[in-house]
């Protein structure tokens, strides 16, 4: 008995089997790779798998003094995002958009933190690389000032009420009521 299992063992190590395991893949898509103060930018998520996805999750991370989170399919704010989904239909390919307002001038990187696809047929976990981008934002055109100005033939000219001296003078404080 034991010469007949040997045989077999060695006869199937003959024949080898390739295991193939499933992979899932992410990318992120901008808008606009630069935008205004109090401007949107719409992030587009792409996750792709050689199976079908049954399900995902996925966090982001951004930065919330530069961006403000405004709509799309995930729960969250302050900075961290999730988008999760259970899908009726698999499909190997997926995405969802994401709109960001511009709070303040800056290079703001919004990037996948951690994540998982669901194969519709095993329900095994697949991991993806992790994918970033970044959108600079700028001052607004209609915010900016200056003290100096132009006349009609380009000319710089300079404000005619500025004072020389801007020492202080006197001070009054009244009492308050």
């Amino acid at each position: 008995i034991l010469a007949a299992f040997i045989c077999i063992v060695m006869l199937i190590s003959l024949f080898p089997q390739t295991i193939k395991a499933d992979t899932a893949g992410a990318s992120i898509a901008v808008s606009s790779s630069s935008i205004e103060v109090g401007e949107t930018v719409t992030l587009t998520v792409r996750l792709n798998s050689d199976v079908e996805i049954g399900s995902y999750q996925v966090t982001l991370a951004y930065d919330s003094s530069l961006l403000e989170y405004v709509g799309g399919e995930a729960n969250g704010g302050a900075g961290t995002l999730t988008v999760s989904n259970y899908l009726d239909t698999p499909k190997k390919n997926v995405s969802f958009d994401l709109k960001f307002k511009g709070l303040a001038t800056g290079t703001a990187k919004v990037e996948t933190t951690d994540g998982m696809v669901v194969a519709y047929s095993t329900m095994d976990g697949m991991s993806f690389t992790h994918q970033g981008v970044k959108v600079e934002v700028t001052a607004s055109s209609g915010t900016a000032s200056t003290q100096e100005g132009t006349d009609d033939n380009g000319n710089t000219e300079e404000p005619s009420n500025l004072s020389e001296d801007a020492s202080l003078y006197s001070l009054a404080v009244s009492p308050g009521s």
